[in-house]
């Protein structure tokens, strides 16, 4: 189930959105859950990292819709930000904030629908897909998305997960191949990234969590056009 948080002064234009929530849920198939605030302060005050999708109209009492964005960064650097707006020029600001889009108010269904299948495609690339690892001491099930990165070491491979470290016999090129291109580079040649978890890249060298790893000259050109190519998707 989708978390939406609404961000949204005008009540019109809240249910203009929530029901086109509703029929896009209906005919693309999926189940969601939209909580609706009516200012920026009190939605950033509240925030919990728990949802997939906000919603934020850029013109709000107290806090504009742009601050509000910068805080909501600081909290939650992954949630999927939506600007919703009267005037389109101040919509090429969300660059700074990491915006994915925005919509002009007010609302069309055909306009959330497109923006919806980009949504959702997203958001099933960083939910990762579960992968099955046969280890030094049975079988685990994982997310990719739960994955930092995968190195080798002596034949046994390391999956480095937030709080746990999995291990696992094998080979850095099967490792590879079972994760999803689009999410994962190999930056030398001994660990494969996962380029969501990049924080990030100065010189030859990549921050995720609390690693920081090297890329090799024989490896930059190919990871720095990964990278590249996943933050456009996003």
């Amino acid at each position: 189930m989708l978390e939406i948080a609404i961000v949204e002064d005008e009540q019109i234009a809240a249910r203009q959105l929530l029901a086109g929530l509703e029929r896009c849920s209906k005919e693309q198939g999926f189940s969601y859950h939209a909580r609706t605030f009516s200012d920026g302060l009190s939605f950033i005050t509240q925030y919990r990292p728990e949802y997939d999708i906000v919603f934020m109209d850029i013109m709000l009492p107290q806090l504009n819709g742009m601050e509000t964005a910068r805080h909501l960064r600081k909290l939650d650097p992954h949630v999927c930000l939506i600007f919703t707006t009267n005037m389109a020029q101040f919509a090429i600001h969300g660059y700074e904030v990491e915006a994915v889009d925005f919509i002009l108010k007010p609302v069309t269904y055909s306009r959330l629908s497109s923006l919806f299948q980009k949504i959702l495609q997203r958001l099933n690339i960083q939910k990762g897909i579960e992968l099955t690892i046969h280890t030094t001491g049975g079988i685990q099930r994982i997310l990719t998305s739960d994955i930092f990165y995968v190195e080798i070491a002596d034949h046994l491979l390391l999956y480095h997960l937030e709080k746990q470290n999995i291990e696992s016999w094998g080979t850095l090129k099967k490792a590879r191949e079972e994760l999803p291109p689009e999410t994962f580079s190999q930056c030398n040649k001994s660990c494969i990234v996962n380029l969501s978890k990049v924080k990030t890249l100065q010189g030859n060298e990549i921050l995720l969590g609390n690693a920081v790893l090297s890329i090799s000259r024989g490896r930059k050109k190919e990871f720095l056009a990964a990278l590249n190519n996943y933050l456009r998707r996003g």
